[in-house]
């Protein structure tokens, strides 16, 4: 027994001491890896596939896996050309979770850096290609973004924010708080939450909120972004403050949008109220189609200063024009003069500046009956101009030409009107 019981002492004391070598070793590792790991940023090399290319510089890493790593200087090129830079990123690796086996981060840190889109994804997915993510699984507690510059499509997006983030065969993003700068907004975006999964060719979000200055609303839906008629989603907007291109401020109010999708071509509905010049348009409902780069309106119809308004129209998505058809009646301009008739309107991407063409019958002009008004006319900023417009009825014809017109108080017309009977 005396034999044993030694041999037993022996065999403690070994396991103790191995413990004690394993634990030393152990605290030694997560307090100074660079003893164990000759070259991190050779080995972070190696964790990126192939496929992405490109090549990956980084200035310096310091730090441990308790107190969390520091790399600075980070950027990553394909041909030439930045793709990706850091000055600053920290990782904070979750021990309690990588000790299961499972590669997770409770904090990433990234400051001061830039992403250009479209160069991460030239030559990335060939045709046939199925892209995925499932080269890359991990998990961020809190992505913590600093002054993010993102550029897509030409156009600057800065970011600020916090996201969760799970990287496995697609990618999950959750917002816990997101800031978007950008010269194509008013203000500054704020999305307090929402739920974004990119799987494949599909790009799903849910419950993206804003509680912006300039917009305020909900947004859920999936756009397919190898064919956008396979997309889907449903969109309401408390406010939204938009400027136009000169400058001319439109409100839209309580603004509910739909679309959905059948054999590839997309339907909708869209109604909501406005102001614009001073005007107030109520009750405004549209629907139609968007069939390849052109967006057709079977209906439209909108209430204007409390008188019903109803068209036709398409938006040209690539040559980026609109043309509206419009069909009015007893329509007051002003006390006293009511039109009725046809108004064609056409422009480019500018509500400020229009070009249309009229043709009225039967209309009442400063208590004038007029059996016909028909011609061209321009509209910019608020003034109404036209090189000839003709004027017809019994006794009467002419031809006027409105060099400038504003409102009741403000025009310049001048023009001949034959008069036979008064």
């Amino acid at each position: 027994m005396r034999k044993l019981s030694t041999a037993g002492k022996w065999f403690l004391r070994l396991f103790l001491l191995l413990s004690s070598f394993i634990i030393i070793m152990g605290f030694i590792f997560l307090y100074r890896p660079q003893y164990f790991i000759d070259d991190i940023e050779l080995i972070i090399k190696n964790m990126l596939p192939n496929s992405t290319g490109g090549e990956l510089n980084i200035g310096n890493i310091n730090g441990n896996f308790v107190t969390g790593f520091k790399v600075s200087d980070f950027n990553y090129t394909k041909d030439s050309t930045i793709v990706f830079s850091a000055k600053e990123i920290y990782i904070d690796p979750d021990l309690s979770r990588i000790a299961f086996g499972t590669i997770a981060l409770s904090e990433l840190i990234v400051k001061s850096s830039y992403y250009n889109y479209e160069k991460f994804m030239a030559g990335k997915v060939k045709a046939r290609e199925k892209p995925g993510f499932s080269f890359f699984n991990i998990e961020i507690t809190s992505l913590i973004i600093d002054n993010g510059l993102i550029v897509v499509m030409d156009e600057m997006y800065n970011l600020n924010g916090e996201l969760w983030v799970d990287i496995n065969d697609g990618i999950e993003l959750k917002i816990k708080s997101l800031q978007i700068d950008s010269p194509l907004f008013h203000d500054i975006l704020l999305l307090p939450s929402g739920n974004i999964l990119i799987n494949n060719n599909e790009l799903a979000f849910t419950k993206i909120t804003s509680n912006s200055s300039w917009l305020s609303g909900e947004a859920n839906g999936k756009i397919n972004i190898k064919d956008l008629h396979k997309s889907s989603g449903r969109v309401q907007i408390e406010k939204l403050s938009l400027s136009t291109i000169d400058s001319l401020w439109i409100n839209i109010y309580n603004l509910e949008a739909e679309i959905d999708n059948s054999n590839s071509i997309l339907s909708g509905y869209l109604k909501c109220d406005a102001d614009f010049l001073n005007r107030n348009f109520t009750d405004i409902f549209i629907s139609g189609i968007i069939n390849k780069n052109l967006i057709e309106f079977d209906k439209a119809s909108l209430i204007v200063d409390r008188q019903h308004i109803s068209s036709t129209g398409l938006i040209n998505i690539l040559e980026k024009s609109w043309e509206v058809k419009t069909n009015i009646y007893e329509f007051e301009l002003t006390k006293n003069t009511l039109i009725s008739g046809e108004v064609n309107l056409n422009s480019d991407f500018n509500l400020g500046h229009f070009n249309g063409n009229l043709l009225l019958i039967n209309s009442l002009i400063d208590s004038v009956e007029i059996s016909s008004i028909s011609g061209q006319f321009g509209y910019n900023n608020g003034i109404l101009s036209s090189e000839s417009i003709s004027v017809e009825s019994n006794g009467q014809f002419g031809n006027l030409k409105i060099d400038s017109f504003s409102d009741i108080n403000n025009f310049n017309i001048y023009g001949k009107v034959n008069i036979n009977d008064f």
